[in-house]
């Protein structure tokens, strides 16, 4: 921790949750019913932050800030404040970062913050969004499942933020932990990028995304057994190209010049050239695959 007089910096986890449709709710309910219920909503945050050695850092209108020493601590407060919803009725957005803070008179600045105010913007009700850089440092196991989502643009960030949706079903399943970063150049911007299949070339833009899988409606559909109807999507995103997983058996990326890997359930950043396999192991079930190019 560094430190100049009152003001300190500290790695913590930083937790909001808002609780949505707000004025909806003053306008059907009434305002006293309606602050009433809202004061129930906050009054759940709370609890459900001290109960896992958190800090309610301040109210921020129909939310609150919240920081905790440990980043398990926040997934669990996050998920106990979404079963509170069955008691208020109340639909809440929830997000967490974990990163350095600045520390000042009991308040907290920084990019941390900054950074978790923006994926919580972006959750929907009843969604609690997690960092990578948060669930990257979450001990097994866990008592949820996390579903990768695309990655966030944050204002002044080169880099999208990676993001995970935390949900209680599937828990049995474990979680998805680490990203895998197919790429030797995981910096580079990419400017271009396409996917062939047979003499078919199908360009990936900025900003865009493709659909693989067995379903016809899917923008590369694969005729394989196993292959899943909704098998993977390729998009475009802040200047790299990432595979999200969806599947019952995997995708393999082979990317030229190294073995191949797999990505099961989870994000991969793609890079240069290879191919992906769906649902197979090209080295067991040799197969033509889908070549990709990013450049």
């Amino acid at each position: 921790m560094a430190s100049d007089g009152g003001i300190s910096s500290r790695c913590l986890a930083v937790l909001i949750a808002d609780i949505s449709g707000s004025t909806a709710l003053y306008e059907r309910l009434g305002d006293a019913a309606a602050r009433t219920r809202i004061a129930a909503g906050l009054a759940a945050f709370e609890r459900a932050t001290q109960a896992h050695g958190g800090n309610v850092v301040k109210s921020l209108g129909d939310g609150v800030l919240c920081t905790f020493a440990h980043p398990a601590d926040a997934l669990h407060a996050a998920l106990a404040m979404q079963d509170s919803t069955a008691e208020t009725g109340l639909g809440i957005r929830v997000a967490a970062h974990q990163g350095e803070v600045i520390v000042d008179a009991g308040d907290v600045f920084g990019d941390a913050v900054n950074t978790t105010a923006r994926l919580a913007a972006a959750a929907k009700p009843g969604e609690t969004l997690l960092s990578r850089t948060l669930c990257d440092t979450l001990p097994e196991p866990a008592p949820c499942r996390l579903r990768p989502m695309p990655p966030i643009s944050v204002p002044g960030k080169q880099a999208a933020i990676e993001v995970l949706a935390a949900t209680r079903e599937g828990r049995r399943q474990g979680m998805v932990w680490n990203s895998t970063l197919v790429a030797l150049d995981v910096t580079a911007t990419v400017t271009s990028a396409w996917l062939r299949v047979g003499e078919r070339d199908y360009e990936l833009m900025p900003g865009a995304s493709l659909s693989l899988g067995r379903d016809l409606d899917c923008t590369i559909a694969v005729d394989s057994a196993r292959t899943s109807r909704r098998h993977a999507r390729v998009f475009h995103h802040g200047g790299k190209v990432y595979l999200l997983d969806e599947s019952a058996n995997g995708t393999w990326i082979a990317t030229d010049g190294r073995s191949p890997v797999r990505v099961h359930r989870e994000q991969a950043l793609l890079h240069g050239r290879g191919r992906l396999h769906l649902g197979a192991d090209p080295a067991v079930t040799p197969t033509p695959g889908i070549e990709y190019r990013c450049e």
